[in-house]
C-alpha cells in the first residue's frame, strides 16, 4: 500500500508530461495460490508451496524514448516459482519495426526470439476495475489466449508489460497466466540507453510454443501425482 500515494501524485501531474521525453515504469508480479494447491494431503508440502507463491515477487523496468522500447527484469527480483519461460528482456525498435525477445527456461538456458514488431488489437470490454484509487478499463488481447490489461486513459501512454503495446491508455495492471503485473512507479527519463538482447539461442516462436506446450503437459502430470 506505500506506493498509492505516490502513483496517486504521479497521476494527477503525468498528462503534462512532453512526449518527445521518455518515460520509465516500474512494474511488479503476483502470484494467486492455485485452488488446486490446498488439495495436496501434505500441510508441510502445502505450506510450503503457498509460502513460495506468494513470496515470489520479480520486477521489471519498461522504458521508452525516441521510438525505442525496453522491458527488463530488474535485479532485485525475487523468484521462488519455477516457469516455463521466464521473461527477461522484451525490446522493440519501432523506428525500423523489429523486436527481440530475450527468455529463459526452468534450467536457465536462454533463447531469443526475433521479428518485425507486431500489431496487436485489443478488444475494449467496458468493465472496469478499481486499481490504487484509479478506475481502469478492461482490454483483451486478441489473437493470444489469457492475456488482459486494464489501463487508465488519464494517462495517454499506450504501452504494457511483456512486450505489448496499442492500448488507448497506461497499463496500471496486466494480467497473463499464472501472475499479474501491477504498476508501482513511472516517470520522465531521458538520455536512456535501448540495448537489443543477444545472448542466448535464436529460436522460432512456433519451436517455443511446441516447447511449452510439451513441458506443460508433463507439469501437470507431475502436479496430479502430488495431489494423490
Amino acid at each position: 500500500m506505500r506506493y498509492i500515494p505516490f502513483i496517486l501524485l504521479l497521476f494527477s501531474s503525468i498528462s503534462a508530461f512532453s512526449q518527445s521525453k521518455g518515460i520509465k515504469c516500474i512494474y511488479a508480479s503476483k502470484m494467486e495460490v492455485p485452488d488446486g494447491v490446498y488439495n495436496i494431503e501434505s500441510k508441510t508440502v502445502v505450506d510450503q508451496v503457498v509460502k513460495d507463491i506468494t513470496g515470489d515477487r520479480r520486477v521489471y523496468s519498461l522504458s521508452v524514448e525516441n521510438g525505442y522500447y525496453e522491458f527488463k527484469r530488474m535485479p532485485e527480483s525475487v523468484q521462488r516459482v519455477g516457469l516455463h519461460m521466464e521473461h527477461l528482456d522484451y525490446y522493440t525498435n519501432f523506428n525500423d519495426s523489429t523486436f527481440a525477445n530475450q527468455f529463459a527456461d526452468e534450467g536457465g538456458q536462454k533463447y531469443i526470439i526475433k521479428g518485425k514488431a507486431k500489431n496487436f488489437k485489443w478488444n475494449i470490454t467496458g468493465k472496469t476495475q478499481e486499481i490504487d484509487g484509479r478506475t481502469c478499463m478492461e482490454a483483451v488481447l486478441k489473437g493470444e489466449d489469457g492475456v488482459t490489461a486494464w489501463f487508465t486513459t488519464d494517462i495517454p501512454f499506450g504501452y504494457a508489460p511483456l512486450g505489448y503495446y496499442g492500448l488507448p491508455g497506461l497499463a496500471v495492471k496486466l494480467s497473463v497466466p499464472y501472475y499479474d503485473l501491477y504498476l508501482k512507479e513511472i516517470h520522465e527519463e531521458s538520455g536512456m540507453t535501448f540495448t537489443e538482447p543477444t545472448e542466448g539461442k535464436i529460436v522460432t516462436e512456433e519451436e517455443v510454443n511446441k516447447k511449452y506446450n510439451i513441458e506443460q503437459k508433463a507439469l501437470e502430470k507431475r502436479a496430479d501425482k502430488i495431489i494423490k
